[in-house]
């Protein structure tokens, strides 16, 4: 298991101990207000300032090991995330009902800043939803509710659509909400891969595996490559068959999902030696 399923998981993964998805009570600590209140109603200035940021240090690349640390325990304060499959997603959105926790859905702010698309595929949990809908800014307009079966179906759409979810923190381990998005788009997946800030999106709990028993290379244009966000995938033109590469692999799943031959599965990171240690 990753660092923080260590210490916040109980036995589980971090996002899916119900404690950590109790937002309401989260929002009694000052700390977490306090951080969530940023988040929400910094709105589209924040967001745009955070951009500006993130593409002038990338001319001070690469970051030395002290300042990506320093990085690292801010987000861990502040916010972040970590790349989740469907099945996990899927029992991070039936959570909220317990604590009888509204979702509210907004459209993707990252979509909306770089592709000038009103795309309602991010959705959070009370009462963070209710501080966006405070928000007046453009670029994280609120929507509406939603129920978590309506949550679920819009995830399962966006994986099909080739989507990659992520559960997002607020003051680790607080899950504030998911996520569905794709480069060239999310800032957040163009942080960890162009700055190499780790937790902005952490690597996932899996890796992707290929039967090439039943990979057929998809006639020499391989769905699973072309789908996957990461790099994580190379096709042998020689044996017509795809291998994923477990270093790069973020385990979202969207190349098992988008495979014709149902050739593809997720196996335990922890299973995979040479990527075990590579969160």
């Amino acid at each position: 298991m990753c660092q923080y399923c260590v210490e916040h998981g109980q036995g589980t993964k971090w996002y899916l101990n119900p404690k950590n998805l109790n937002l309401k009570k989260a929002w009694e600590d000052a700390n977490v207000r306090s951080v969530l209140e940023s988040l929400a109603l910094g709105g589209p200035k924040a967001l745009v300032e955070t951009i500006a940021s993130v593409n002038a240090l990338v001319e001070e690349l690469p970051y030395s090991k002290d300042a990506l640390e320093a990085l690292n325990k801010m987000s861990e304060g502040a916010n972040g995330g970590q790349v989740v499959p469907l099945e996990d997603t899927i029992q991070i959105l039936k959570t909220p009902q317990k604590f009888d926790m509204k979702i509210g859905l907004t459209y993707c702010a990252c979509r909306k800043q770089w592709g000038g698309q009103n795309k309602m595929v991010c959705m959070h949990f009370e009462p963070f939803c209710d501080l966006l809908k405070k928000s007046q800014g453009t670029l994280s307009k609120y929507d509406r509710y939603i129920t978590p079966e309506e949550a679920i179906e819009l995830c399962k759409d966006c994986y099909k659509e080739g989507l990659v979810q992520w559960v997002q923190w607020c003051s680790m381990p607080n899950v504030i909400g998911i996520c569905n998005c794709e480069l060239p788009y999310c800032i957040v997946f163009r942080t960890r891969l162009i700055s190499g800030v780790r937790n902005a999106a952490i690597k996932g709990h899996y890796i992707a595996q290929i039967d090439q028993k039943r990979c057929d290379g998809c006639g020499g244009s391989p769905q699973c490559l072309l789908a996957c966000n990461f790099g994580a995938i190379r096709f042998s033109r020689l044996e017509q068959y795809s291998v994923v590469d477990p270093t790069m692999c973020f385990g979202c799943g969207v190349c098992r999902e988008r495979c014709p031959n149902k050739a593809i599965s997720l196996i335990d990171r922890e299973s995979v030696a040479v990527a075990k240690d590579l969160w």
